[in-house]
């Protein structure tokens, strides 16, 4: 048994990570706790002296094993929590990251006060030398979350939230599949045209924004419905009822989407 143990640990090799499970609780999942811990480690050991370092997404793939889409979702989840900040930096850009580390250490500290029912607090940073330390009610009765009023934060996934959404992988997934899909439409957009000058997340952040003034209850599925409508009409378009030909017995293919849409989203207001 000690020689099968000597043999799987000399074709591991000395090349292990540190996994802290408390940067796991106030990341919100293994994810992000995994992301968090190897930029801890990595925070003090780059070339920068205000600790932004640049990894590119198989550098962290080859140390962490996490996949292009486990790192945005893990690096949305931190950045919602103000976690962690971001930055384009050199030329060309290069996505430099940076630990909050303010942040980081107010959420340890409302971790542990909240295992003594105190109450649980935030940072929002404003500068790098100060922060402003502020309560933030509960929104539901099962998860807090921390949100910035800085504009790196207002990306989809704390929309989602903001809106009433509850936050987990398969939500978080979700929402990736969304930005990318939306991505993969921009590419595809000639240049002019509304919302190709745009990316992602803000498509799917303003489709959110959409579902909350319509009054309808939050969810993947309606989220999606309007950015197909998007798609398919352009970039923040209104419902509007599609004019019928009755001399012609057949509809156009628009007709149809746009008549399928409208008894999808009838059924969920």
């Amino acid at each position: 048994m000690n020689t099968d143990r000597q043999v799987i640990d000399r074709l591991l090799g000395s090349r292990a990570i540190a996994y802290h499970k408390p940067l796991a609780d106030i990341g919100g999942g293994a994810l992000a706790g995994l992301f968090l811990s190897q930029l801890y480690y990595w925070s003090d050991k780059g070339s920068r002296s205000d600790e932004f370092i640049y990894k590119t997404q198989t550098e962290w793939q080859e140390e962490t094993g996490m996949t292009r889409r486990q790192q945005e979702t893990a690096r949305r989840m931190l950045k919602t929590r103000g976690l962690i900040e971001e930055h384009k930096h050199s030329v060309p850009a290069r996505l430099h990251y940076r630990i909050n580390r303010e942040a980081v250490i107010a959420a340890l500290a409302g971790e542990t006060s909240m295992s003594e029912d105190a109450t649980p607090v935030c940072t929002e940073r404003t500068n790098l030398n100060a922060r402003t330390v502020q309560t933030i009610p509960e929104s539901t009765t099962e998860s807090t979350t921390c949100t910035s009023a800085t504009d790196d934060l207002q990306n989809a996934f704390a929309a989602y939230q903001r809106a009433g959404g509850g936050m987990g992988p398969m939500v978080a997934d979700a929402l990736d599949e969304l930005i990318d899909d939306c991505v993969e439409h921009i590419l595809s957009l000639r240049y002019g045209v509304p919302g190709g000058d745009l990316d992602g997340d803000t498509w799917v952040t303003a489709a959110i924004t959409t579902t909350v003034k319509a009054g309808a209850r939050i969810s993947i599925n309606y989220i999606k419905a309007i950015l197909d409508r998007w798609k398919t009409e352009g970039y923040m378009s209104e419902r509007k009822t599609v004019y019928k030909d009755h001399g012609s017995a057949k509809k156009t293919n628009l007709e149809k989407s746009n008549e399928a849409l409208d008894a999808f989203l009838a059924a969920h207001e």
